[in-house]
């Protein structure tokens, strides 16, 4: 841990961009919903696979 509170590291990422992964749900749907309202661009990345494990669909979208 860096030691600062909290709002001090909120200020560091105000106006910053991140690429999320794993957004349909849980701990990925969970940062990018903080993040986004701390005033970061959040892009979304989501994979769609197929039962043998291969990735037939992957999309990136900016999350709002």
């Amino acid at each position: 841990m860096s030691g600062l509170p909290i709002s001090d590291g909120i200020e560091r990422v105000r106006s910053k961009n991140a690429l999320v992964s794993g957004v349909i749900s849980g701990i990925g749907s969970a940062t990018a919903l903080l993040l986004a309202r701390q005033g970061v661009r959040v892009f979304a990345a989501v994979l769609a696979r197929l039962a043998s494990g291969h990735i037939y669909k992957a999309s990136v979208s900016e999350y709002r």
